[in-house]
């Protein structure tokens, strides 16, 4: 941090075991002290109206309530039924992550050379090669990754009953920030119309067949699951002194997707706009939570979305600030980022 009393900037430094990526640098505000969200200024939508904006005829009334959102708070909480079909499939996908993925409670390495690595590597919308696609366990040993490029699934190394999960959870997540997309974004001129997109409706984004959903040319998406260990005992692991996992920052995405939040550890904080502060979206004490009441808790799951700097270049919207802090028990999580080519013309954002 610099800057005195004022605003701040930083730079976050990110090394692989095979890379090492330069974060460009983002001014932070000066924070105030933490303040009392009040409920009713959170925004939400249902997740069903944003699907069925369209035969319900309520296009108009989402697509404010959307952009306002992404405006004034820079992030969007979508919520659904647990019984409903995208209900279920979030679901699957939180449990399948810790049964399938990261078994593991809370050591380094008892995941690290069990998972599979795969031959792909990762090549950003900058033609940055950025990682090897499949299983990770990061340098500094605070997390552990799995990762799939949303354009061209390859030889991911899962068994084929996961897999059919992660396609079921890439096709949603697809679903959900393509739908989101057209209504903040006008079709560029040179890709006119929806993009290379089949599906139209609530729910028939699950019956794409898999070779929509393995490749598409040009789409630089990324779904990926981390493990956040939070383990201060683990010899292996070093947790950050200043309590920060990952340092503040805004993506070069479209729309990013968290379909489910983590109930029991903090983790992610987005800057709250409206009360100046970092707030909470993991963990029993996140204010998120109350969106949903003690019934509804029980009921429907909480997914969030907010915007990188390629919606922001198209749209005006501010791209949201965030970043990762320390809990005190591990934290499984699941990210889509959104990143298509034609929204990235050269010479490519920084």
């Amino acid at each position: 941090m610099a800057g005195g009393s004022g605003a701040g900037y930083v730079v976050g430094h990110y090394r692989t075991t095979r890379f090492s990526v330069l974060q460009p640098l983002h001014q932070i505000p000066e924070a105030k002290e933490k303040t009392k969200v009040v409920q009713h200024n959170l925004p939400v939508v249902d997740l069903g109206e944003l699907l069925l904006h369209s035969e319900r005829n309520t296009t108009s009334n989402i697509q404010r309530r959307l952009r306002q959102a992404l405006d004034e708070r820079g992030f969007c909480l979508l919520t659904c039924p647990k019984d409903s079909k995208p209900g279920r499939v979030i679901q699957n996908l939180q449990q399948s992550v810790k049964t399938n993925l990261f078994p593991s409670d809370g050591s380094a390495q008892k995941n690290a050379g069990r998972l599979p690595t795969s031959d792909s590597i990762y090549v950003s919308e900058k033609g940055v090669p950025m990682y090897k696609l499949g299983y990770e366990l990061s340098e500094d040993k605070v997390r552990e990754f799995y990762r799939i490029n949303g354009g061209d699934e390859g030889d991911c190394g899962l068994s084929e009953s996961y897999r059919a999960v992660w396609r079921q959870g890439m096709g949603l997540c697809r679903h959900v920030t393509d739908t989101a997309l057209d209504l903040l974004t006008k079709p560029l001129a040179d890709c006119p119309g929806r993009r290379n997109r089949p599906h139209s409706g609530p729910a028939s984004w699950a019956k794409e067949p898999a070779a929509a959903l393995r490749e598409r040319a040009g789409d630089y998406s990324v779904l990926y699951a981390m493990h956040y260990f939070n383990n201060e005992k683990d010899p292996d692991t070093k947790l950050p002194a200043d309590g920060v996992a990952l340092a503040a920052h805004v993506d070069p995405s479209l729309l990013v997707m968290e379909p489910f939040l983590c109930p029991h550890s903090r983790g992610l904080q987005v800057w709250d706009r409206i009360n100046n502060c970092w707030m909470d979206c993991d963990g029993p004490d996140s204010p998120l939570r109350l969106v949903l009441d003690e019934q509804q808790q029980q009921t429907h799951t909480i997914s969030l979305i907010f915007g990188g700097k390629a919606l922001a270049a198209q749209t005006g919207i501010e791209a949201t600030l965030h970043r990762v802090v320390t809990g005190s028990r591990n934290r499984r999580i699941v990210i889509y980022e959104q990143k298509y080519e034609e929204y990235y013309p050269p010479p490519s954002m920084d």
